[in-house]
């Protein structure tokens, strides 16, 4: 499942092959991979293709200070 990330789209939930948002059509990808990936995250995808995330130590900080994990 693919996550739009425009915090107007009543319906964020996405197929994991979309490449822009069925609703509202935000981009989902950026040169192949999730948007969002290369501000929270480093990305990388495995050799079927799945992508796969590690949460930058800065935004893992950040949400821990909120309380959100």
């Amino acid at each position: 499942m693919s996550y739009c990330l425009n915090p107007n789209c009543l319906s964020p939930q996405n197929p994991d092959d979309a490449k822009c948002c069925q609703r509202c059509q935000s981009r989902l990808l950026l040169k192949d991979s999730p948007f969002w990936s290369i501000i929270l995250a480093n990305a990388y995808q495995d050799e079927k293709n799945k992508w796969y995330w590690a949460l930058r130590p800065q935004v893992a900080e950040a949400l821990e200070e909120l309380g959100w994990v």
